[in-house]
């Protein structure tokens, strides 16, 4: 949403990249870095669910 407003981030070089139909672009500066930190914040989140939530409810 940044990207869209012009404040920048992640999305920028998507953006970037499908406006200029360069896939190489929009894959190695955008999709890459956010597919990373996507699993990232799943994998974090995991953790903290093992760790939040009593062994009974698991």
């Amino acid at each position: 949403m940044g990207a869209l407003i012009g404040a920048g981030g992640y999305g920028q070089p998507i953006l970037t990249g499908i406006r200029l139909d360069d896939i190489g672009l929009m894959g190695l500066q955008g999709v890459i870095p956010v597919a990373v930190l996507a699993l990232l914040a799943q994998w974090l989140f995991e953790l903290a669910e093992k760790w939040i939530v009593p062994k009974g409810l698991q």
